[in-house]
């Protein structure tokens, strides 16, 4: 063999080497595993304007951390909390929930090897909002029906029934007119958090059509059981497992 050609063999061999050892030179990252991760919830409250949700868990034995997402989204972790190889007590703000609620009305457990490994959310939570209409009395009922979707950060909320009267929408000390206006609906866009207020203070938003007005009460459900406040402030901790 002459030396030009066994400059080039050795040329090829140290380029396979190089490829190898580069992961043949694609440079992607390695793919976010599953730990397994569940939860069940125990406990719901209001404290200080916050959701308190406390229950077991059951966490991967190689997970070193565990967060709460925006659901199949998984953009951000939301609120924060402790737990253990057993137990979980997190707390939630309104901002939080109405993430959860704009990315599939869900919140993701998301269990992880250390705080900045790469992991996939493993279980989730279902969070909805319910919307249940009080009527002045009068008659006909002049608000049939509320409907809502979420937009982003926004709710659009569809009030059908209105027959063509004009509509406002008063929530939390604000008073809102219609996006858009048909015959029978008036369409509303607020920030998804107010109404996750309103349904924390127990606060009704109110449909007003000239002398006539409906109380619509918003109800907030995670993990289909409802939220409701508590006078108690007390703290707890998951026991040391």
């Amino acid at each position: 063999m002459s030396v030009v050609a066994s400059a080039r063999v050795a040329f090829v061999a140290a380029l396979g080497v190089l490829l190898i050892g580069c992961g043949g030179g694609s440079g992607a990252p390695p793919p976010a595993e599953t730990l397994h991760a569940s939860w069940t919830i125990d406990e719901l409250s209001v404290r200080r304007g916050e959701v308190r949700v406390s229950g077991a868990v059951d966490v991967d034995p190689e997970a070193g951390d565990l967060e709460l997402v925006d659901g199949s989204c998984a953009r951000r972790s939301l609120g924060g909390g402790i737990w253990t190889r057993s137990k979980l007590v997190w707390r939630f703000s309104a901002n939080d929930i109405a993430a959860a609620l704009g990315c599939s009305s869900r919140f993701g457990l998301r269990a992880k090897r250390s705080a900045t490994s790469a992991a996939s959310v493993s279980s989730f939570v279902a969070v909805r909002l319910d919307f249940d209409i009080e009527h002045d009395g009068a008659r006909p009922r002049f608000v049939r029906s509320v409907r809502h979707e979420f937009d982003g950060d926004d709710a659009v909320l569809k009030v059908l029934g209105v027959r063509g009267r004009s509509v406002t929408l008063a929530a939390l000390g604000t008073n809102l007119g219609p996006i858009n206006e048909t015959e029978d609906a008036a369409t509303f866009r607020l920030p998804t958090s107010s109404l996750v207020v309103a349904a924390l203070r127990q606060s009704p938003i109110r449909l007003v059509s000239g002398r006539r007005h409906a109380r619509v009460h918003v109800t907030l459900h995670i993990d289909h059981q409802l939220v409701t406040s508590t006078d108690s402030e007390s703290e707890e901790s998951p026991e040391s497992s």
